[in-house]
């Protein structure tokens, strides 16, 4: 096996109060992320079709 998709989740809180969701893709095949805030609940969902291999740098998406 081989990974498809890295994926790093930051605390940017203290810079302007968001967690910061960076995934890059190593395929061309689609995909979809999910993230769960654990205090929360709150989920934020991130697709990609196949053949759009393009990353993800959100760093306003997983806020409060």
């Amino acid at each position: 096996r081989s990974p498809e998709l890295a994926c790093k989740v930051l605390d940017g809180r203290p810079v302007n109060g968001h967690f910061w969701l960076f995934a890059a893709p190593l395929t061309s095949r689609g995909w979809t992320v999910t993230v769960t805030d654990t205090e929360t609940g709150r989920h934020h969902t991130v697709d990609r079709a196949p053949g759009r291999p393009e990353g993800v740098f959100d760093t306003e998406g997983l806020g409060e």
